[in-house]
């Protein structure tokens, strides 16, 4: 089983949004949650993001859930 590397998946969230010239508010805009929400995916206090959170926000930064979630460098 794969485990999760919270501070390295909000790392990577953040930046990926930031090459893709996004705000968080565009993020939270197309999934349905608040900016604070996606703030704190970024700031890794969000201890339990779902598959299906995770599979919506790399969609829209055009990775995988894979890259967001450690598993792969790129």
């Amino acid at each position: 089983m794969y485990e999760i590397n919270i501070q390295l998946t909000a790392e990577r969230i953040r930046e990926k949004r930031k090459e893709r010239g996004l705000f968080q508010a565009d993020i939270a805009r197309e999934i349905g949650v608040t900016r604070a929400c996606i703030n704190n995916y970024e700031t890794g206090k969000v201890k339990d993001l779902s598959v299906s959170m995770i599979c919506k926000i790399a969609n829209i930064l055009g990775t995988s859930p894979a890259y967001l979630l450690g598993w792969r460098k790129r």
